[in-house]
């Protein structure tokens, strides 16, 4: 077994919003892993914007599907209103209060409640990984 490099919660913070594309993804599965302490998104794609100039929109890398795996998660809040069958048109990460865990923000719109199309919900981990999909049933 390896051991993972612990990065401060800043810098996870800073290469998700810097390298992580994901505007417009569907979510497909959402799976909480208790016991692990992992949530993993799978989502139909998601880009890997190329360092030094992650402004660039054409990504170095496209997984299609794509799986977003936050490990060390100390909590998930979908709020009030949300809905299953979202999409994403925003993410963003912040360093948590705890100044341990990272708050994994995703703005999503959709399903059948006009009042809960576009919401947010929130996974607060320690780090993430995004990888090829392996799509299970």
């Amino acid at each position: 077994m390896s051991e993972e490099t612990i990065l401060p919660p800043t810098e996870v913070a800073d290469r998700f919003n810097r390298m992580v594309l994901l505007d417009d993804a569907l979510i497909g599965r959402i799976d909480l892993r208790t016991g692990d302490a992992q949530c993993r998104i799978q989502t139909d794609f998601a880009g890997i914007l190329r360092p030094p100039d992650f402004e660039s929109a054409s990504p170095e890398a496209t997984f299609e599907p794509a799986e977003i795996v936050f490990r060390g998660v100390h909590a998930v809040d979908f709020g009030t209103n949300y809905q299953l069958t979202s999409t994403v048109v925003g993410c963003k990460a912040t360093p948590a209060a705890d100044r341990v865990h990272v708050d994994f923000a995703f703005d999503v719109t959709g399903g059948t409640d006009p009042d809960a199309f576009y919401t947010t919900f929130t996974v607060t981990a320690a780090s993430f990984e995004v990888t090829r999909a392996t799509l299970r049933e």
